[in-house]
Formats: structure tokens, sequence, C-alpha cells
């Protein structure tokens, strides 16, 4: 049979009618346009027709998306169910019972809800479910699963979780490794519904990282690894050293998270010959102010003698907003006077990035950079020494980004 996209339930894939029949919470990790939206719909659509009392919510980062699923849950009801929805007014109440943008009432009490997450889903915090529905779901922020998967305790509710990922990152990508869902994993290439020559031509057309991610429904991140998690565990032999050995070249290797969710990693090495290192340390931490991170790394100095460069630490002082009332930028042991600066090239710069380019811990001697963002595409950048935070140097002129 023809697939018609206004009745998607006639030519249903075997994932399709799989994932339909599926109780408990499920993760979809599907490629574009390969079924996730249509099956969901006619599950629930099924769910709420044939299960009495089921209070439903589809939820999506904006209400088009959400939306989209509400629709096409109406459209499976209204073509299989369409005595059970419910019409007019409620007769002892006068409450409107027709479907609207938002609600959905059927005649066996269960009623079908649609709204938009936003940022945080904190306007969802009101509602008790039986079921819980969340598409488009990898770009979310973690705040509106916490927000809404409460509203699932005291019924023993289920969750149904799906989208295109957006790289190996926040709560969506951690569902594809939680035994507590059933996991479906749906490639465009698989879909028999996807013109064959179409694919081709968007392989050419997009990158391979592009392509992986919207048509083959792979974690971005996976494909830029170098090495696999089990090849890491393999070559991971050594023991920890229980003392220090002195007069060694040791080298530190450090990935600052600041006060985001990602952690700081300081890596300590041993050049035991010229082609070969040793690891002998590796810290973890996590929420570190920027001195925070300059005091740690002066202890693993004092201990191993280690002389850092290369810009190992960076932090983005403000967002969007201008520098205004803002006259002296302080981060740590030092501070950064930019009275001078408030107006660049007769512009207000919109933000501003400090890094630390060269650090001997030593001399206690810093060699800071601070760059400006005039707009979307131009930047200027100045040089300071920690000792001396006066204008050193113009690094470069205005240059255009683009």
């Amino acid at each position: 049979m023809q697939y018609n996209i206004f009745e998607p339930w006639k030519t249903l894939d075997p994932w399709q009618e799989k994932y339909i029949e599926t109780e408990g919470n499920c993760f979809l990790l599907c490629g574009r346009q390969s079924g996730k939206t249509a099956a969901a719909s006619i599950k629930f659509g099924k769910r709420a027709a044939t299960k009495k009392n089921r209070i439903i919510m589809m939820i999506a980062e904006t209400e088009k998306q959400a939306y989209n699923l509400f629709f096409k849950t109406l459209m499976y009801l209204s073509a299989k169910y369409p005595k059970m929805i419910k019409q007019g007014k409620d007769k002892k109440t006068g409450q409107k019972m027709s479907p609207t943008k938002h609600l959905i009432h059927l005649t066996n009490g269960s009623i079908i809800m649609c709204y938009a997450a936003g940022l945080e889903g904190s306007g969802l915090r009101t509602y008790t479910l039986t079921d819980l529905v969340i598409d488009e779901a990898a770009p979310m922020a973690r705040e509106i699963f916490i927000a809404t998967m409460p509203m699932l305790s005291v019924t023993g509710g289920t969750m149904d979780i799906m989208s295109t990922p957006r790289g190996a990152e926040g709560f969506f990508y951690d569902c594809s490794k939680d035994d507590d869902f059933t996991h479906f994993y749906v490639s465009a290439e698989d879909c028999s519904r996807h013109d064959k020559k179409f694919l081709e031509k968007q392989k050419k057309r997009m990158s391979e990282l592009e392509y992986a991610q919207e048509y083959l429904a792979k974690f971005l991140s996976d494909l830029k690894r170098l090495f696999s998690d089990k090849w890491v565990k393999d070559v991971v032999t050594l023991k920890r050293r229980e003392t220090t050995i002195k007069n060694r070249k040791y080298y530190l290797g450090s990935d600052i998270g600041g006060m985001g969710e990602d952690e700081s990693s300081y890596e300590v090495f041993d050049k035991i010959s010229k082609t070969n290192i040793e690891q002998v340390e590796n810290i973890t931490s996590s929420k570190n102010h920027i001195q925070e991170n300059v005091v740690k790394i002066d202890r693993l100095e004092a201990e191993y003698k280690i002389w850092v460069d290369t810009k190992f630490v960076s932090n983005f002082i403000m967002g969007d907003d201008p520098l205004d009332g803002r006259d002296v930028i302080k981060m740590g042991m030092w501070e950064v006077n930019l009275d001078a600066f408030l107006l660049i090239d007769n512009r207000s710069p919109i933000s501003c990035q400090i890094d630390i380019v060269s650090y001997i811990s030593n001399k206690h001697s810093y060699l800071v950079e601070i760059s400006f963002l005039l707009d979307k595409k131009h930047i200027k950048g100045y040089f300071y020494d920690e000792k001396e935070p006066t204008y050193i140097d113009n690094k470069f002129d205005v240059i255009d980004l683009e």
C-alpha cells in the first residue's frame, strides 16, 4: 500500500508497530522523517481511547513542535475513534469540551494535553499525569525534565522521550544509557519512505557529521572520537604511584570546566623517554571559580615542578549585555581596568573573554589576554601582564570573523 501522510497508521514499519504496543518508558533516537512523531501520535491516541481516565501530556520545546504531535493524534482519533471525541459543552458544568489547540477530551474520561515546555518547564508544574510524551527532546534543558518527571510519581506513569540527536550530552543522551527505558534506534536509511536518491544527494551536500546526525541518528561526539570507551578501558593498566619521583620532566594537561555542568580535569604525565610518557596523576572537580582552578594548578606545580603554557584556561565574563558600569574585571589574583575600553572604535563591546595565555608558577607570572566582542563579526584583543595590569600591546586590530 502506498504511504499516505494523512493516514500513516495504514503503512506502519515493523519498528513502529512494536513501539506502539510497548508499555513502560520508551526512548526513541530517530533520523529525520523516519516516522517517530506519527508512531507516537498513534500510540497515545490509541492508549487514550482504549484505556479509561488517561491523563496524557505532550510537550516539546516550542508550541509548534508540540502541536505537530498533538494534531497528528487528533487526526488519528478522528479517523479511528470519532465518536469518542467530546464536542460542544459539558451539560453539568458548561465547560467547553470540543478539541482546542491544547486539549482533547474523550468520552471515557481520558484527556490529552499539548503545551510548550519553554526554557525551564516551570509553567508545567501543576499537573498529575499517567503519560508524558516529549518530542524533539535532545536540545531541551535538564530543568524541563526535573520539572515534569514528578508528575508521574503518584500514578506510576510512564515517559516516552524522542528526538533526532544533538550531541552526546544532556538529559536525552543520558536516557540513551538508562535501562529504565526500552530503546528504539531508527536511521533514515532504514526507512522505506525515504527516497534513496534524495538521501544520496543529501549525503553529498552535507558534511559527514551533519548527515550522520540528521539522517543516521548518531550522537556527534561519538563520531568525533578517536578512541572508544572500550579501548580506553583496555589501555588503562598503570597503577597510581605511591610517591612522587623528583627531578622528572612532568607535563600538565588542564581542561577547565568553570561553573557549568562540565568537570575540570587535570592530568599529569611523566616523560620517561623520547617516545613514551606515563600518566602519574589525574584529578577532576566541578563548579570551581577560576581562582580555585589556579590554586589547584599551583599545588600540582609545587609537587611536580610543572611549566604550564598555551591557553590552559579561559573565562567568559559577560553574555549578551554591554559592559555598562563594569569598570574593573577581577579574576583571582589580578584585575584589569576597563575604563579605557568602554568604547572601542566608538562601540560598546557586547561581551568580553579572559584567557590566561601562559602561567609560570615558580615566578607567579601570568600573561593575560582580554578580547572584546564588538559585534557578531568583529573582535579586538589586548595583552596584559599580571604584575603590571596595564595596556602592553595591541595584539590585533579589528578582525572580520567572516
